[in-house]
This record gives structure tokens, sequence and C-alpha cells, in this order.
């Protein structure tokens, strides 16, 4: 996964070190994507997830594990897997 840099805005690969200004970056929750309360804008963010998935994921909420998503017609377990390390609930 890759981020851009908050300090110099660089796109890097998540625990790389940016040589510029010598910040490594990590997924924060400010990053990850919360699936029981953000908008269909962010959970968008997530590969593999369009306007309509999102709106499946919203009408279907809360969540109590991230493989509840497994119930929505369209997310696989292997496309949650993919997702781990950016979700939470």
């Amino acid at each position: 996964m890759r981020l851009k840099c908050r300090d110099c805005n660089r796109t890097q690969e998540v625990g790389h070190y940016c040589e510029k200004c010598g910040e490594i970056l990590t997924l924060c929750k400010d990053v990850r994507v919360n699936i029981n309360v953000d908008n269909a804008e962010k959970l968008q963010e997530l590969s593999g997830v369009g306007p309509m998935l999102a709106e499946e994921i919203i009408k279907n909420r809360r969540y109590y594990s991230i493989y509840d998503l497994s119930i929505i017609n369209g997310i696989s377990r292997e496309m949650i897997e993919g997702w781990k390390d950016e979700i939470f609930l």
C-alpha cells in the first residue's frame, strides 16, 4: 500500500523511510477506513469498492468483525484479507 508523506507529500510504500523529510510512513486511524462510520467516499478508497458496494457496506452496518463484510454480495474473504491493514471497526 502506498501513502503520501504528510510532511513532503511524496508517495511511498507504508513502512518506508521518506528520504526527503525523514518520516516513516505508517497507517494511523486517520488513514484507515472505519467500516462502521466512514462515508461512501472514504469506503471507496478500498481496492475493489465502488459507489454501489460502498452503499451496501453502509446499508448493512453494525459490523462486529471485519469478516462480517462477507455477508455482502461482491465482497469475498480474499478481499477482506487484503483490507486487513486498511480497515477497522
